[in-house]
């Protein structure tokens, strides 16, 4: 999995949990948002409108999930976390 986390200069954090492979749940100013990636089969994931707020953009190259991610926090710049074909979130707060 590879993260691409995107500045936002927001202070409130987000919650972000994986409660299986491929699936991850955000939580944010309120609101909960459940994603399912587990289609290996989709290359770039249409994602609704009330999404893509809290993930950005969501696609496959060679197989390896790839998240485009806001930071909600003090970020200068993009940042990439690249856990390669490892499918396991290690960011959990």
């Amino acid at each position: 999995m590879i993260i691409h986390w995107i500045p936002c200069y927001d202070h409130r954090l987000a919650t972000w949990e994986q409660p299986a492979k491929d699936k991850i749940i955000v939580s944010w100013n309120g609101r909960k948002v459940a994603v399912d990636f587990s289609d290996t089969s989709i290359v770039e994931f249409d994602l609704d409108d009330k999404v893509k707020e809290l993930i950005h953009k969501a696609w496959r190259e060679g197989g390896i999930l790839h998240l485009e991610l806001p930071c909600f926090g003090k970020m200068k710049e993009e940042t990439v976390v690249d856990y390669g074909e490892e499918e396991r979130i290690k960011w959990i707060k």
